[in-house]
């Protein structure tokens, strides 16, 4: 029995060190990567942090796939999104990064990061993770986003932007963070089908609740180092006018049930703002009703084209020819992009009064140009 006994004692005593062993190794891997992320920074990511971009208004982005940058060669390879128009298809911050950089700076352009696991290990350690991509300095916003990736293991987009806002403190004195998210929580099919049922459904309600939650959390946090930050909070259109699914949600209790279940998310954004004159909150769904029309009283597509330059009509539809509004995934085209991107300037220039040059209709067909160019 003495001798069982200091068999199992070694074997434990032999764990014990092999634990510690690999959580050294895992410590001095993160540190090993901090160093190289640190070293392999580009002149461009040094001087905006040395304040290069003075009198430009530092714009931070905490979001899911809707602002997750389209020319993201890492998270998407070419090949893999947007065909043969991937060079002329782009999110609204890449937008906004091309028609007003004068004005707004989204950081500088390049691939930084490390493996997701690696950029865990480092946050676990006080270290500045960040996942690999290819994106704005401060776009943290990223494919598959929830509203618990603001603070949780799946992002901490929270944390990670506020690593680069102390490092420039002085110039995100009158800076804007984007909060856009909520579709990867309740905006898809399976909650949209349980709305349709129920506009209180507790599920689905509970989901938005925690949103709202969450993103109170993520501006508590960041105004605790920055109080005078702005914000803007973007509700969801959800999957609801997803041309894939045009064929649900034929009847006039379930699309005014939808919305009615949706006006939870969109009224507590607007809480939030009315309490904060440096919070607006943006509603898509008047902007894209607006634009393409959506269903009528009895939930029947009800749509039409916008027509840009006076001869390119872009239609209610999934593809990745820029004609389409939506891609191929049903995401924003680079038309819905453009005007969302206008939509916003102007949003921002009414509340925080921030003088940038509103985006006209001349400008809006100049950029799409080549996209138009490109369409078959």
């Amino acid at each position: 029995m003495t001798h069982r006994r200091s068999s199992v004692s070694r074997r434990r005593g032999w764990r014990w060190k092999l634990g510690l062993a690999l959580a050294l190794a895992a410590a001095t891997f993160a540190l090993a990567m901090a160093v190289v992320q640190s070293r392999s920074e580009s002149e461009a990511d040094v001087a905006a942090r040395t304040g290069a971009a003075e009198g430009r208004i530092k714009f931070g982005i905490l979001g899911d796939s809707d602002s997750h940058s389209y020319q993201d060669s890492v998270s998407f390879p070419p090949g893999t999104r947007f065909g043969a128009y991937r060079s002329v298809t782009f999110v609204w911050p890449e937008v906004l990064a091309r028609l007003r950089s004068d004005r707004l700076d989204f950081g500088p352009w390049g691939i930084r990061g490390t493996r997701r696991s690696v950029a865990e290990v480092m946050d676990w350690f006080g270290l500045r993770g960040r996942v690999r991509r290819e994106n704005y300095l401060y776009n943290f916003a990223f494919i598959g986003a929830s509203c618990d990736s603001l603070t949780g293991y799946n992002g901490r987009m929270t944390r990670r932007l506020l690593a680069e806002m102390d490092r420039q403190p002085a110039a995100w004195r009158q800076g804007i963070v984007y909060i856009g998210l909520g579709t990867n929580d309740f905006g898809h099919q399976d909650s949209l089908d349980a709305l349709a049922r129920d506009p209180a459904d507790p599920a689905v309600q509970g989901k938005i609740a925690n949103c709202l939650r969450k993103i109170g959390e993520a501006i508590r946090s960041i105004r605790a180092q920055h109080p005078t930050i702005r914000f803007v909070l973007a509700a969801t259109l959800a999957d609801v006018n997803d041309p894939s699914l045009l064929d649900r949600w034929r009847s006039a209790e379930a699309i005014r049930n939808i919305d009615a279940g949706l006006d939870v998310y969109v009224k507590g954004l607007q809480a939030i703002a009315d309490a904060d004159s440096n919070v607006v909150a943006a509603d898509p769904r008047p902007w894209f009703a607006g634009l393409w029309g959506g269903r009528d009283h009895d939930g029947n597509p009800n749509f039409r084209p916008v027509v840009i330059d006076g001869t390119f009509s872009v239609a209610h539809a999934a593809g990745d020819d820029p004609k389409n509004a939506m891609t191929a995934d049903e995401h924003g085209g680079v038309v819905w992009s453009t005007l969302w991107a206008r939509h916003l300037v102007t949003l921002i220039n009414a509340k925080f009064g921030t003088g940038i040059r509103p985006i006209t209709d001349q400008e809006v067909a100049e950029f799409l140009r080549p996209a138009i160019a490109a369409s078959r």
